[in-house]
């Protein structure tokens, strides 16, 4: 349920751990509960046998919004939400106030402590999403268009790299960025930014190092 014919946005079911994760699209706004029904219904029997992890995005909710989403899900049947996932804060503190058990990649604010720890992340990182961290930083998935990963560190990116990697914050020239498939238009590395980079570039799709050489950024292939 990845799309549909019009082009329009849809509510995305994908398999998380033992359970089954509902994505929820940040710009689907009148036509959500309608999409919501309709997905419910095409997906009961799969739905009512596991746990269901509610993700919301970058989506700001209320109180309100919430109410009405069980609800549409208690007509449904026994439907069992095991945990809910958003990547915006404000989200994250009504899920706290209400006591709703929930997760999500959170900010993290580069504070030099002097000493580098590796920040992993498990999974992709989709537009509005932005990871800082003070050591290096290890993506198993894609950094998305509008997704951002901010380090002192180096970033390691196993998968494609379409938003915006950013290493060696507050730090020598020393740092590196590898990435498995380069498709950004800019990369950062310390003060330095690579010029802008299409689809006609010669290192777009490819995997490459990011280093410095002190005055500019060079890109080098990835021999593996």
């Amino acid at each position: 349920m990845a799309g549909n014919s019009t082009g329009h946005p849809r509510i995305t079911l994908k398999g998380s751990g033992k359970g089954l994760k509902v994505i929820i699209p940040e710009n689907m706004e009148e036509e959500l509960w309608d999409e919501l029904s309709l997905t419910l219904d095409q997906a009961s029997e799969l739905i009512e046998k596991v746990d269901i992890v509610i993700d919301l995005g970058e989506r700001i909710i209320d109180e309100d919004f919430l109410m009405k989403f069980l609800s549409k899900c208690l007509e449904r049947g026994d439907i069992s939400i095991s945990s809910w996932e958003s990547s915006n804060e404000k989200t994250r503190e009504l899920f706290q106030k209400l006591g709703f058990r929930s997760s999500g990649v959170e900010k993290k604010r580069i504070k030099p402590s002097g000493r580098e720890e590796t920040l992993v992340i498990r999974n992709s990182l989709r537009s509005g999403q932005r990871i800082e961290h003070d050591g290096d930083v290890i993506v198993l998935g894609h950094i998305n268009d509008g997704a951002e990963v901010v380090a002192s560190g180096n970033i390691l990116v196993c998968g494609k790299l379409k938003g915006l990697a950013h290493g060696g914050i507050n730090s020598g020239n020393d740092k590196i960025i590898i990435v498995f498939s380069l498709e950004a238009k800019q990369v950062r590395l310390g003060g330095m930014v690579n010029s802008y980079l299409n689809e006609d570039h010669e290192w777009w799709g490819k995997q490459v190092i990011l280093s410095s050489n002190g005055t500019s950024l060079r890109i080098t292939e990835l021999s593996i």
